[in-house]
């Protein structure tokens, strides 16, 4: 997804006139328009209604928030890149997923930076599918993700060292009728009211094409974040799918832990440019690969 194209989308919302955007984005209306049905076909969806007024689609109007997320992220990245190659050598930036306090690598950065005062690092914490198009523009060469461990290493654009791994769990309620089970498949949960991880997370896409691939269409999901998901299962009402570190964080005594089948099993790492990394980026994947190296010996 092109980043120029969400900010030409932006600015056409805003104003709602082609020429008066095209004007404001120093190119040609025809060329606009080319880029809108470029982005409209990408993401499956009209996002301009297209009658004598202009205005938003439903999606559109939705979808705007998340646009604007990723440009004003990619503007606020530039800005840190002039400063960065200012600085020279020594300093580095990682991409951050929202979810960072889930990740064991988070204790790496800290002790990277407690043995080694000489680099300097910064984080730059967004959405997770903001973060991987970041790093094929090259904003930055290291940032931390997931990923399913069916997933062949050598169709990823970046070269990933994994730190850890884990699987989707089902947490409910105690009083939920499933709770008496030791593994929840998926048709149990086909009419059930499922909460999962925060829209626009590899999480997210990893259990909706598990269900997807099961149940054969789509299920609705509702995304919310990891406190509001565990609160809802709490109730009763709902059933929360989340990442296992989540659910051994700040968990509340009326929901139980169970797994689910087919089960969703991840890895989490840190996805890295295979060449041309700085001194700091150099010595951070060696201390990484070290502290996985020292675990699992």
């Amino acid at each position: 997804m092109e980043i120029t194209y969400l900010k030409e989308f932006a600015e056409l919302a805003r104003v709602m006139h082609f020429t008066t955007a095209a004007e404001n984005l120093y190119i040609s209306q025809p060329v606009l328009s080319k880029h809108i049905r470029a982005l409209e076909k990408e993401l499956g969806e009209p996002l301009f209604n297209r009658t004598k007024i202009l205005s938003l689609t439903k999606f559109g109007s939705m979808y705007l928030k998340y646009a604007e997320e990723m440009v004003a992220k990619y503007e606020e990245s530039e800005e840190w890149r002039k400063g960065f190659l200012e600085k020279g050598n020594s300093t580095m930036l990682i991409g951050l997923p929202e979810s960072l306090m889930l990740y064991e690598i988070n204790d790496h950065l800290h002790t990277f930076s407690s043995l080694h005062p000489e680099f300097h690092i910064e984080t730059m914490e967004s959405l997770t599918s903001a973060l991987v198009q970041m790093y094929k523009q090259g904003i930055f060469k290291i940032f931390l993700t997931g990923m399913l461990t069916s997933t062949d290493p050598a169709t990823l654009p970046f070269r990933f060292l994994p730190v850890a791994k884990g699987e989707i769990k089902v947490c409910l309620s105690k009083n939920h009728p499933l709770a008496a089970k030791k593994t929840i498949s998926v048709e149990e949960l086909k009419e059930e009211n499922v909460v999962i991880p925060p829209h626009n997370t590899l999480f997210q896409e990893f259990i909706e094409d598990k269900f997807y691939s099961v149940l054969g269409f789509y299920k609705e999901f509702r995304y919310s974040s990891y406190s509001i998901a565990k609160t809802l299962a709490e109730s009763g009402s709902y059933v929360a799918l989340l990442q296992e570190e989540a659910v051994v964080v700040d968990m509340p005594e009326g929901l139980v832990v169970r797994r689910l089948t087919p089960s969703v099993e991840y890895v989490r790492g840190i996805g890295y440019h295979p060449t041309a990394l700085s001194d700091a980026e150099k010595a951070y994947v060696e201390f990484v690969r070290n502290e996985v190296d020292k675990k699992f010996c």
